[in-house]
């Protein structure tokens, strides 16, 4: 009986491979595996081996139970330990090594060494030590490096930089093992299947790298941003940056496996390189036909990197450990593999077999789980919308909640309601909500279609007020909002029975004009110039987009520099939400136009008349509207208190909602008492 090792046997290749090897009755198969948590080494093996048999369409039947009984040895180890086959001395007709970690990831490096390359050499050591054994290793076709060109089934020339970490790790292997081989005398094979996908028949894998990860991915940013601009994507197409013309190879598991054992029992086949390959490759447009009627986003290709809007770069930056996938053009050579194997079948992959994948995995629960990722928690989806007609055109606002203080939110220009997601959401359990979209504002969709002034966002206020019948408001308003619930009440006083400010924006307010934030020092001239020259729009959302794929923008104007240094002002995890005016040039026009005219817009006569109780809440580290300027205006402000949220940005009903909500629920029941200060709220 044949005697053969296999590493990697719990993994995608190696667990195909195994259940191949098991197939033939006169392999006893040695498998080397680790132990995890709750489960031994045995378990393991076992489990991994008998999913792949259904992912491969078996039958679970006696011969799987008998083989797994009486040909399968498994011997505990890991690739990474020094002592690693200390006490090993059985003969070995054959090994297969396919352990490996796979990571694109430059943190990983010394990992990746220890498990790839280390672990090779151990593997080596061992093969050295047999008489007569075959060493076959796979590795990846993916070796060429960081260029365009034909991958031979020959060493990668070493003047190719490497892509990644990953492809050093099985470069240098190659080489140690050829090395190894000529020094002790042993034969080897080494085998380079490209993107490995699940079977060609079930459609069914147990692996969530390559084109899987890349679709998981893309199905998690989609539903982070679904919550933010839940229409986004009914109105956009997400476009994907490739400089590919011929596109990536895949290839099926299990005509790897057919493949790579068709070889090793090919006459004269040691000693040799071999690409284990598909014979054509697949476009990013064939691979995202049927991601868009899963996952409902369009995905298109494009070669012209200008093109791509703030959207667009927030999903390619968070997919660029794909991008040496999506930027070179690689041919792949496989004349010795198609020498070595007598029939090869089918090996080309068509639409529908791509369709097929695609689809299989987007039925699995790993997709699921993700897509659904952050699945209703937008807070908007518990209330009702409602549409009124007005002289302007449909209003939209939407209602809901519970309690006896109607909660009356004024959001801020041009920005998602999912930022109020954190505290409107705790607040909806004590008190009825109402809130709108700002008109010119899509909230659902993104962006600003066009500028409308103050006074005609409070006549919308007013007719939400008028039409639903309420009174005894209490006001929540956040950055340009608080201009206009001074508006409003001059307009309704009686309506009101509290305002509450977050973080204000009172910019250019008469006599304290000196008081400004980097964010309004470089978005004003981004604005007025905009308004003057329509193409400054342009330009600025280029810029825009460049910082969002984490770049740089063009250093030629002064407006690409101040694009640079407002962005600079947002956390990474709040760029998703904050790119809503700008996802085309319209809308930052339409966004600037309406800034201009608010920040124009003076107030100062109606603060001394303001009667109800008022609540200031700043940001300590506010950039983006000034917490000194705040403090200043609402002092004029009778009957008012000023509060300041300790390590708070512009975004704390986001970021800091425990200690907004604490706040302001303490006020909403006690308005006229003094409010309880906090490690994170302090009095100003």
């Amino acid at each position: 009986m044949k005697s053969v090792l296999v590493t990697g046997v719990t993994g995608f290749i190696g667990s195909h491979l195994a259940l191949a090897l098991l197939k033939d009755e006169s392999v006893k198969l040695v498998a080397l595996a680790r132990s995890r948590k709750r489960k031994s080494v045995l378990a393991r093996v076992e489990e991994a081996i008998r999913t792949a048999a259904i992912h491969a369409g078996c039958e679970e039947d006696s011969f799987l139970t008998d083989a797994l009984a009486q040909r399968l040895e498994v011997i505990e180890g890991d690739l990474t330990a020094e002592s690693l086959f200390a006490d090993f001395n059985q003969p070995l007709d054959e090994i297969w090594h396919s352990g490996a970690k796979l990571s694109f990831s430059d943190s990983q490096e010394q990992q990746l060494n220890d498990v790839n390359f280390s672990g090779t050499k151990k593997i080596i050591e061992l093969a050295q030590k047999q008489f007569n054994t075959i060493l076959n290793y796979v590795s990846t076709a993916y070796v060429r490096g960081d260029c365009s060109g034909t991958v031979y089934e020959t060493l990668a020339p070493d003047t190719l930089p490497p892509n990644y970490h990953y492809e050093v790790s099985k470069r240098l292997s190659e080489k140690a093992i050829i090395n190894g081989a000529e020094e002790a005398g042993f034969a080897y094979r080494i085998f380079r299947p490209s993107i490995v996908v699940a079977h060609s028949e079930t459609g069914l894998g147990d692996t969530v790298t390559g084109i899987y990860g890349f679709i998981l991915l893309a199905a998690r940013l989609k539903n982070g941003l679904r919550n933010k601009m839940p229409d986004y994507f009914d109105a956009h197409p997400v476009k994907i940056y490739t400089q590919l013309d011929s596109g990536v190879n895949i290839i099926p598991v299990d005509r790897v496996v057919n493949q790579m054992l068709s070889v090793a029992t090919s006459p004269r086949s040691c000693n040799d390189i071999y690409n284990i390959v598909s014979d054509n490759n697949v476009t990013i447009d064939q691979f995202t036909h049927q991601m868009r009627d899963k996952m409902g986003v369009r995905f298109v290709s494009t070669s012209d990197q200008e093109s791509l809007g703030p959207v667009d770069n927030i999903v390619n930056r968070n997919v660029e450990q794909f991008a040496p996938y999506l930027k070179h053009n690689y041919e792949f050579d496989n004349m010795k593999t198609r020498g070595a194997v007598k029939n090869m079948g089918p090996n080309t992959v068509d639409q529908a077999l791509v369709d097929h994948l695609i689809g299989r995995f987007c039925e699995t629960s790993v997709f699921t789980r993700s897509v659904n990722f952050g699945a209703g928690k937008n807070w908007l989806e518990k209330l009702d919308r409602k549409t009124l007609d007005t002289e302007l055109g449909e209003l939209n606002y939407y209602i809901g909640g519970s309690g006896e203080q109607t909660l009356f939110i004024i959001n801020a220009y041009g920005q998602s309601l999912y930022f109020w997601n954190n505290l409107a959401s705790r607040m909806l359990s004590q008190y009825p909500v109402v809130v709108w979209e700002m008109r010119g504002t899509t909230c659902l969709s993104g962006g600003m279609t066009s500028a409308f002034d103050v006074a005609q966002h409070v006549q919308d206020a007013m007719s939400i007020i008028q039409a639903e019948e309420l009174s005894d408001l209490n006001v929540l308003a956040w950055c340009t909002g608080p201009k206009l619930s001074l508006e409003l009440y001059n307009k309704l006083p009686e309506h009101i029975r509290s305002i509450t400010f977050l973080t204000p924006a009172f910019k250019n307010f008469l006599g304290l004009e000196r008081y400004t934030t980097r964010y309004e020092e470089n978005m004003e001239p981004v604005c007025r110039r905009a308004q003057t020259n329509p193409e400054i729009a342009s330009s600025a959302r280029r810029a825009l987009s460049a910082i969002l794929a984490g770049k740089s923008p063009a250093k030629d104007n002064k407006i690409n520099a101040n694009v640079e240094n407002v962005l600079g002002l947002m956390s990474e995890s709040l760029r998703s939400l904050v790119v809503a005016p700008f996802v085309d040039d319209q809308s930052l026009l339409s966004y600037s136009k309406q800034l201009l005219e608010f920040w124009d817009h003076d107030i100062s006569s109606i603060l001394a008349r303001v009667a109800v109780p008022v609540l200031l809440i700043t940001g300590e580290n506010d950039e983006i509207a000034c917490p000194i300027l705040a403090n200043k205006v609402v002092k004029r402000i009778p009957n008012s208190r000023t509060y300041q949220i300790i390590g708070g940005n512009h975004y704390i009903h986001y970021e800091k909602s425990d200690a907004v909500y604490s706040l302001l629920t303490n006020f909403i029941e006690s308005p006229q008492s003094e409010l309880p200060e906090t490690f994170e709220a302090q009095k100003v």
